[in-house]
């Protein structure tokens, strides 16, 4: 399954948090007259990197610092960002596409407790890139991926709270592989409707079991 595109992925050469004015556009849909005056209310700071081309040519960019815009400014471009691929490919289609692939290596596996939690990981992990991408706190970072797939917050909360265990933020700094194996074990050990926001919830026992 192909990750989901991180936030800065657009701009690879740049390591540090910031936007071009056209990357800001498509994401914000603003007109660059309308960046600019946002970037002036807010105090934006500005510069211009100096990057080759393939012949090793240098070339100038000019870029938004990301560090010097408001947090919900901050904010709202993880949720564009993010709207924009789940507009483009719905993630829960990738992670039926996966699940089918596992199904057919563990085929004493749970369907739905595979697929639940695929969803949650996939979700964590653009929770996590928020964070990391753009410094914007933890509980702002569920309201944000919360929104782009209706997901309450209070959903994130309680996995976190649950799988965290003594240590605070545990659970979502832990590799990708070990929140999925942590995500499984928890769906297959409870009942009721795990993803409720997709819209005609099925009721799930966990009696099921998940990989067996």
């Amino acid at each position: 399954m192909s990750k989901r595109l991180k936030i800065l992925s657009m701009q690879e050469s740049i390591v540090y948090p910031a936007f071009t004015t056209s990357s800001l556009e498509e994401m914000l849909n603003l007109t660059p007259e309308k960046i600019e005056l946002r970037a002036a209310r807010e105090g934006w700071g500005r510069a211009t990197l100096q990057e080759f081309d393939e012949n090793g040519e240098i070339f100038e960019t000019e870029v938004w610092d990301a560090m010097s815009m408001t947090q919900s400014t901050r904010a709202w471009i993880a949720m564009e960002h993010y709207q924009i691929e789940e507009d483009e490919a719905p993630l829960i289609c990738e992670v039926e596409d996966e699940v089918s692939r596992l199904m057919t290596l563990f085929p004493g596996a749970n369907e739905k407790v595979l697929t639940a939690a695929l969803f949650r990981a996939r979700q964590f992990e653009c929770i996590g890139d928020a964070v990391a991408s753009l410094r914007i706190p933890v509980d702002l970072a569920f309201n944000v991926i919360g929104t782009v797939f209706g997901t309450p917050d209070s959903v994130f909360e309680e996995i976190s709270r649950r799988l965290d265990g003594d240590r605070e933020f545990s659970f979502l700094t832990s590799n990708d592989d070990t929140r999925l194996l942590m995500l499984i074990q928890y769906y297959s050990e409870r009942s009721g409707e795990f993803l409720p926001e997709l819209g005609n919830p099925q009721t799930y026992s966990a009696e099921e079991g998940a990989l067996q």
